[in-house]
């Protein structure tokens, strides 16, 4: 989890990106979702220990940890590329000569 001490202007940026990326609206939407009373939440911000829930439920969400921390690259993380298939020609039974 995240060891980098954020500032407030940091954190109220990094709730933001939360909720619109989390499809919110409001922090108290979030707050609902984190199963966290408003001055629960508030108090997780002003500390710095929201980061951590953000972070678990990121990953949970398959969202982009980094974007949500610092607003770099995009909010989702991209699927994996399906491996390449190579298409053979048919087998042709008999004497190739």
């Amino acid at each position: 989890m995240s060891r980098k001490k954020y500032t407030k202007t940091e954190i109220n940026l990094i709730v933001s990106r939360v909720v619109a990326s989390f499809g919110f609206k409001k922090e108290r939407e979030l707050a609902d979702f984190f199963e966290e009373s408003p001055q629960s939440f508030s108090n997780k911000k002003n500390t710095g220990t929201i980061i951590n829930l953000i972070e678990k439920e990121a990953y949970k969400q398959n969202l982009n940890v980094h974007y949500l921390l610092t607003g770099e690259n995009t909010p989702t993380i991209a699927e994996p590329i399906a491996p390449y298939r190579i298409s053979l020609p048919p087998v042709q039974s008999g004497n190739p000569l």
